[in-house]
């Protein structure tokens, strides 16, 4: 990666959404398992990996688990907005 790219993080847990701001990201949301274990998944704003790279060493300082980290596709039509289902 040699540019800037948009991520989802998926952290254990769940964080209320007043941490958007301060994580610096575009957006949040908390998800819910069968067993009632949540996670919080956060999308980026465009970063480099550098930044990336930073988040994720910010993440893991808070004691917060890192479950996945996936950059997301870019659909053609929408140009450099990344893909949201």
């Amino acid at each position: 990666m040699f540019g800037s790219a948009v991520f989802s993080i998926r952290v254990e847990g769940k964080l209320s959404a007043s941490w958007s701001d301060y994580l610096c990201t575009e957006s949040m949301s908390v998800q819910e398992d069968e067993a009632g274990r949540c996670s919080t998944i956060l999308i980026t704003e465009p970063v480099d990996q550098a930044a990336l790279i930073g988040l994720i060493v910010h993440l893991n300082g808070l004691g917060l688990p890192l479950a996945s980290v996936e950059c997301l596709p870019v659909a053609p039509e929408q140009g450099d907005t990344p893909w949201k289902s």
